[in-house]
């Protein structure tokens, strides 16, 4: 008799042994194991996603700037998100990252461009050298200002729709 109650209760503790681990195996199971990094969402000021825009230069250095002046409109367009620009100087198009970019303050990091030849490459070239001294901007109606760190106005620039 001793021996049945023994076995008894070795097989209940068998079976709950069984039981339990069928439960850890479901509730383990169940959850999704992903070693992928997650995804930060970028943090943008309503303020600064007005850059992200198609910005065509009208005035370059206090002067009118028309694009029947080169072959191609100057343009740039910024993209908020991913800390980029891009556009055409006029001859070549042009990229690069945002170095620093907040809600006044914008820096271009360095500029890449395609490398063709053109009539008025020394406006391209004043173009990107004044890309490369700004350090803020403003935005007022549809017009885009980049300042140098003296705050003058360097480049001028309409939303082009």
């Amino acid at each position: 008799m001793c021996m049945e109650l023994l076995l008894k209760n070795k097989t209940t503790l068998i079976k709950m042994n069984i039981f339990a681990m069928f439960i850890l195996l479901m509730i383990t199971s169940s959850c999704k194991i992903s070693n992928a990094p997650i995804e930060e969402k970028p943090e943008v000021a309503v303020d600064k996603m007005e850059l992200n825009q198609r910005w065509e230069l009208t005035e370059i250095n206090s002067t009118t700037y028309e694009s029947n002046t080169t072959s191609k409109a100057i343009e740039l367009l910024v993209n908020v998100l991913e800390k980029k620009f891009s556009g055409n100087d006029g001859c070549n198009q042009i990229f690069g990252d945002l170095d620093q970019m907040d809600n006044q303050n914008i820096t271009f990091g360095m500029i890449g461009s395609t490398r063709m030849a053109c009539q008025k490459m020394e406006l391209s070239g004043i173009y990107t050298q004044l890309l490369k001294k700004t350090v803020s901007y403003s935005i007022t109606g549809l017009e885009l200002h980049l300042f140098e760190d003296s705050g003058e106005v360097i480049l001028k620039f309409r939303q082009k729709s």
